[in-house]
């Protein structure tokens, strides 16, 4: 039973779409979201620590040697996973850890963005706080890290606030940090990518303070990730990094962030009862694809291949072949089979049964007719 509650929504929402309609009769526009402004930096570690959009370059930590007084890596490699190239690093300082530092040759700005794909590989050796970015390049904790708290690793910006989800210390992880200095009090917020491809906010955090401002040396801003320059055991043995792309005086909103990741998603073809060939191969991209045709020849005895479907049973949305795809995540597409009709047949004499019948039932009625007749003659004879 509906509630008042409920009645006073559904008219709020039939106003809402009154007032949508009426726009777009009067030719009034709801606003767009802004244009997602290029990356100044965008780094994808295809062999390279070079921006594929300005030319600069990410500056390993130097080789560790003697007793390390700074992050140092002991080893470094490039290398993919499904066509995603990553930079792998590792550090024999259990102090200091590795990684790399970022130093655009120019300041950043109270407002910024970027994004970080990465991996740990071997935890600090402080079990407590493994540091991401460090932020003022100074012997002192604070910065960004994924920190446990009761036993669970959340993200966390030490002194100012923590997230709540909980994360696995050696998971890959997606996600975006924006801060955005225009508004007051400045604000410094974390997002979380989904295995859709989605962003999500984590938390946002007052900084009326700047702690997540970067230092400037020498007149550049310049941002250490993974390594910890306080000598606090927080740092990150080894890690890998695949992704990083950073905005210069730009806070990106969420949709924004949406809008330049849009969605990842698979999607996955299945025989579905096959008895001979192969389902397609799954294809994972963002945006619209082509359905499969039927490519790997399937088929199935007495039915013939028509198109896919996204329940087994066929009662789902039907996709036909070379049509455009775009789901919010994941899918699976099963064949469809539809049974081929027996065909007629007529016995060896070429008669049909029913003619067959009739024949024999015409056939009694004649013999039973001359029957009649010679009853009939010779009962007139003797008489």
């Amino acid at each position: 039973m509906k509630t008042n509650f409920d009645k006073r929504n559904s008219f709020f929402s039939f106003l809402l779409v009154l007032a949508i309609s009426l726009a777009s009769l009067l030719g009034i526009s709801t606003p767009a979201t802004a244009a997602v402004p290029t990356p100044d930096d965008v780094f994808t570690f295809d062999n390279s620590l070079s921006s594929s959009t300005s030319g600069v370059i990410l500056s390993p930590y130097a080789n560790c040697s003697g007793t390390p007084s700074a992050p140092c890596n002991t080893s470094s490699v490039f290398g993919s996973t499904g066509g995603d190239g990553y930079w792998e690093w590792a550090s024999s300082s259990t102090s200091y850890g590795g990684g790399f530092s970022y130093s655009p040759p120019l300041t950043v700005g109270s407002s910024y963005t970027f994004f970080l794909k990465f991996q740990i590989i071997t935890s600090s050796t402080g079990d407590s706080y493994n540091k991401l970015v460090d932020y003022n390049n100074l012997a002192d904790d604070n910065g960004f890290y994924l920190g446990k708290t009761n036993g669970n690793w959340v993200l966390e910006f030490y002194p100012l606030d923590e997230g709540e989800t909980n994360y696995s210390v050696t998971q890959l992880l997606d996600l975006a940090v924006v801060r955005d200095g225009s508004v007051t009090p400045a604000t410094f917020s974390v997002y979380t990518r989904s295995s859709s491809g989605a962003f999500t906010e984590e938390y946002q955090i007052p900084d009326p303070g700047g702690l997540s401002i970067p230092a400037i040396v020498g007149g550049n801003t310049i941002l250490g990730f993974f390594g910890e320059d306080g000598n606090s055991n927080e740092a990150i043995q080894a890690g890998k990094v695949y992704d990083f792309r950073f905005w210069h005086n730009t806070a990106l909103s969420e949709a924004q962030l949406n809008e330049q990741f849009a969605a990842i998603y698979t999607v996955t073809y299945d025989a579905n009862g096959a008895t001979s060939g192969s389902a397609p191969s799954s294809t994972t991209t963002s945006g619209a694809q082509v359905v499969s045709g039927n490519t790997g020849g399937l088929q199935k005895t007495g039915h013939t291949f028509a198109g896919w479907n996204t329940q087994i049973d066929g009662r789902g949305v039907t996709h036909s072949v070379a049509g455009a795809i775009t789901p919010s995540s994941s899918i699976t597409l099963y064949a469809m089979w539809t049974p081929i009709p027996p065909a007629a047949s007529l016995p060896a004499t070429g008669v049909n049964e029913s003619s067959h019948g009739l024949f024999a039932a015409s056939s009694a009625l004649v013999l039973l007719g001359l029957l009649t007749i010679l009853v009939s003659r010779r009962t007139t004879k003797e008489i």
